[in-house]
Parts: C-alpha cells; structure tokens; sequence
C-alpha cells in the first residue's frame, strides 16, 4: 500500500466517519466526543473503550450500544510530496540533458560550454527545493474502531476492535550534493548523480486491538459512585520504516506495508471512575492503559512500549 493510496495530503485534511445504533443513547457519540478526540474518560459507558470503568457507567433504560469510527488528520503543510517528486523528476531530466549533450558530436564548445550554464542553473533550483523541504515534516494519524456495549446490573460486557497509526514522512538533504550536481554537470558524467545522498524517509507505528471490556459498580450510594473495570485485548504493534533515494522520490516508492518489526501479545488496560456531588457533577477518572510490556527488536534495534 504506497503513501498516496493511504493519505490525499494537500495543506491539513480532517476526515471523521461515525455510526452509531443505540438504545436511548444514539447522541452519545457525537460531536462531543469527536472533539475530545475519542478520548474520554468521564462521560459514559459509549466512551469505555477509553476508560473501561465507564462500561458500567449507564441509565437504568439504555439497553446496548454499537459504534463504528474511522477518522485521518494529516497534514503537508510544506508540500512536501508534490516538491518531493518534482525533485526526482528534475535530477532525471538534468541526467537525461548531459547525456544528450555528452554523446552530441556535432555540439561546439561554445554550445557545450552554454548549455552547461542553463544545466547549472536547473541544478540550482534543484538544491533550493531541497533546501526547502529539508525536515519538513508530513504527518498523518489515523483510526478506527467498532465497540458494542451491553450494560447490566451485574456486570457490564463490551466486545471492541480498534487500531491508531501515526506515520511521518520527511527529506533529509545532504549539502554535498550541491558538488555532485556541478561535478556531473562540468564532466558531463550523468552517473555521479546515481550517488546523491539526499532522502526521504518514512517513520512510523500502528497498534492493532481486539478484546473484551468487563465492568462493574462496585459502590453506589447518594454520596458517591465507584465503578472498575478491565479490558483484556490481542494486541499487534507494528514499527514502520522505509527510505528512498531523493532521485526516486515518489509516493508509489513509499511501500508503508513493508513492517521492520513486529509483536503481538495479550495485554491489559484497567480503569476507575468516581462520581460525586449533589447533582454528581464532580468525576474522577484514572487509567492505565498496556500493563504488559512490548520489546521488539530486528536488526539491533529494540523497542519498548508499555503503559
């Protein structure tokens, strides 16, 4: 799956779908909870797939809940891609313009020696794009989840799947190319370009989630309510980097399913939820999320995830 087919970056792109179908709840996943980001911890039991002590937290007439989200905030502010690609195809063009002028027997040296000054001139604005886009970051999160909540007296259940990237492109731009560019230019060598040091680079992780939400109210008085809960999850961590040569720069070079490490395990996240008050307006909530740690490591590189 290539970098384009994953993200429409152009400026900042805010893409949120939602579905909800709920008994006496429909309104609970809504803009509210969009604009917390989905990260609620003190709402209700629509939100227990943040803190999973809400999945006890209902009214006595709400008798299930079923969401569905999908949501991509990305941003290329610097236009990286497009500069990005721009780049690759100038370099290929200037590689393709010394070789014409190279192999050209019926060129003068005055030609050759004008020709070299335009093709000098690309090779400028070559490197000012470059210098440019240098650590210009393109950035994307994106999610999506499904959470079916069945509260009751006893024990609340919850059945969720979710999964969280984030992904970040960037250049690197290595000055010594500027050399190189002249180099092939005054020797009419158009192989010196084939050793450009100038990158780009893709960064980034998802994490994977499936599992079981359990909750109950553990006291409940008109001074306060204690609620706890659990969610016990399979859990699939994925590292991903990729590199591609500044003269190949080009959304379809960005393979982001080509993973360098992986782990997958059982993990646990834990949740408390206080409320208080006379008309219970006071809440408290306290969560732990990834009890159990994640070490990855390929390659010597090792990599630690936990709560």
């Amino acid at each position: 799956m290539t970098l384009k087919k994953q993200l429409i970056l152009k400026g900042s792109v805010l893409f949120i779908l939602s579905i909800c179908l709920s008994a006496n709840a429909a309104n609970s996943f809504n803009a509210k909870h969009i604009g917390q980001g989905f990260t609620s911890l003190t709402t209700d039991f629509t939100a227990a797939i943040n803190n999973p002590a809400l999945a006890s937290a209902y009214d006595s007439d709400d008798d299930f809940y079923f969401s569905f989200g999908a949501g991509i905030l990305a941003s290329d502010e610097g236009d990286v891609i497009d500069i990005g690609e721009q780049i690759s195809d100038d370099i290929n063009i200037l590689s393709d313009e010394i070789d014409d002028l190279a192999f050209d027997s019926q060129t003068t040296l005055i030609d050759v020696a004008n020709a070299q000054i335009s093709l000098l001139i690309q090779a400028n604005n070559i490197t000012d794009n470059l210098s440019l886009i240098d650590e210009s970051p393109v950035t994307a999160r994106i999610g999506t989840n499904a959470l079916l909540m069945l509260p009751n007296k006893y024990i609340s259940l919850g059945i969720f799947a979710d999964q969280y990237a984030r992904l970040s492109v960037s250049v690197d731009y290595d000055d010594t190319d500027t050399f190189l560019l002249n180099a092939a230019i005054v020797t009419l060598n158009s192989d010196l370009l084939d050793n450009l040091s100038s990158s780009g680079q893709g960064l980034g992780y998802s994490v994977a989630e499936a599992g079981v939400i359990v909750a109950k109210n553990i006291i409940e008085n008109e001074n306060y309510t204690l609620n706890l809960g659990a969610k016990i999850k399979y859990q699939r961590i994925d590292i991903i980097s990729t590199t591609v040569d500044i003269n190949d720069f080009d959304d379809d070079e960005f393979d982001l399913d080509d993973d360098i490490a992986d782990s997958t395990q059982t993990n646990v996240d834990l949740g408390l939820y206080l409320n208080w008050g006379a008309k219970n307006q006071w809440h408290f909530a306290l969560v732990a999320n990834n009890l159990l740690t994640h070490d990855i490591s390929k390659k010597s590189m090792a990599l630690c995830v936990s709560s």
